[in-house]
């Protein structure tokens, strides 16, 4: 218990952080494309407009506001090109001066190719572009190589990721060596909870079975007796309560190792279903199961039992009357399915049933005690411990036609 806990915690913290830390890298990486581009947008603008040549004013411009431009400038200043290109098309003038590794031929066909996209502005490749209308017979295509441009976007995503990844790593690993500190107190509290419930449980059978049996001495001196007859059922509830505390305690400690050895899950979910069914008539309701034969699993059989028991009790103690109670047990690849539904005329939401494996948990606080029926709210606290200890799954649902059901996979 005190173990997923704690690992639940530890994946909150690291979810939260992982949630942070991409909205920061995700913000640094947005502002650096945009401080970027906005920056190398203005350049090519500014040179489209100069029909196809870097302004000169650029070097000569000083004060804060033309600082950002200046730099982007200077970056590209050997890296752009230019074609005019006259409306027949039979004339094009290429401008590679402030270039040296973009051949003529490959200059015309980038502008054509950014004619063709029918833009004021794009990107081809690693090249972005701007065309200039000088009339209705020339065109100037400017384009710049802005390979390095990409580069930096590209490097500083891979660096922030890298950084944010190792630094998750760095909060996961001292999260995990803070929290097993953490919930130290917590893990001795559980410990000393469950010690003092099993010599609790150990001591209250000492008295009551000095009471059980005065009282079965009393009842034989003066024969039948209201009173001696509440005290033994009293005593009756309370031996069980500290049967069931005492065995869920055992359960969920983590040292407690149950023996496992290969065993016929089929005869043990008949053997022990067959009493239940006896008792389902006597009340008038209907047990009906299903048993595929010769389901061999490796587990602890006493403990098998003690859960197939808890679900036919509850089951025939939630069912309706005159309702019927469907047991069926089949095997599933490696794996064996245990699913046992009982008709209920209590409709459960899905908090209501996630707390069905609480301890001291009662659905239907009315029918605990119906017709002397006694419920303390342990038992499948117990079979999901039980089911636990076998590295398997329990699981409750709301089914059509009024039915609840639970299923174990083992």
């Amino acid at each position: 218990m005190i173990g997923k806990v704690r690992w639940k915690f530890i994946w909150m913290s690291v979810s939260a952080m992982a949630v942070c830390t991409a909205v920061i890298i995700a913000a640094i990486n947005l502002v650096n494309y945009y401080y970027l581009n906005s920056e190398l947008e203005k350049v090519i603008s500014e040179t489209s407009l100069n029909q196809g040549e870097l302004p000169e004013y650029w070097k000569n411009h000083v004060g804060r506001k033309n600082e950002k431009f200046q730099v982007a400038a200077s970056q590209y200043e050997n890296q752009y090109f230019s074609v005019w290109i006259y409306e027949d098309g039979d004339k094009q003038v290429v401008d590679l001066k402030h270039i040296n590794n973009v051949t003529e031929e490959e200059a015309i066909d980038l502008a054509n190719k950014a004619l063709e996209l029918n833009k004021e502005k794009g990107r081809i490749g690693n090249y972005k572009y701007a065309v200039f209308s000088e009339n209705d017979n020339l065109k100037i295509v400017t384009i710049f190589n802005c390979e390095s441009h990409f580069y930096n976007i590209y490097s500083l995503r891979w660096i922030s990721v890298s950084i944010g990844l190792v630094g998750l790593l760095c909060v996961f690993l001292f999260v995990v060596l803070m929290s097993g500190k953490a919930v130290k107190p917590l893990i001795e509290s559980d410990k000393k909870q469950k010690r003092f419930i099993t010599d609790a449980g150990h001591e209250l059978k000492t008295p009551l079975t000095v009471i059980a049996t005065n009282m079965d001495i009393l009842a034989m001196d003066i024969g039948n007796n209201e009173w001696v007859e509440n005290t033994q059922k009293q005593v009756t509830t309370m031996r069980k309560l500290v049967n069931h505390l005492v065995s869920l305690s055992r359960m969920e400690e983590e040292e407690v190792v149950l023996d496992m050895q290969r065993f016929n899950l089929s005869h043990a979910v008949t053997d022990t279903t067959a009493s239940f069914a006896a008792v389902a008539e006597f009340e008038g309701k209907t047990f009906c199961y299903e048993v595929e034969p010769d389901i061999f699993i490796n587990g602890n059989e006493g403990a098998i039992r003690q859960l197939v028991a808890i679900l036919c009790d509850n089951a025939i103690k939630y069912c309706v009357d005159e309702g019927d109670i469907r047991l069926n047990l089949r095997s599933k690849g490696k794996k064996a399915v245990l699913d046992i539904s009982n008709r209920c005329d209590v409709e459960m939401d899905s908090k209501s049933m996630n707390c069905f494996f609480d301890r001291f948990y009662r659905a239907d606080e009315s029918r605990s005690r119906e017709n002397g029926k006694t419920s303390y709210g342990l038992g499948l606290s117990i079979g999901k411990s039980i089911v636990e200890k076998h590295h398997g799954q329990i699981s409750v649902q709301q089914r059509e036609g009024g039915r609840i059901g639970f299923t174990v996979i083992i």
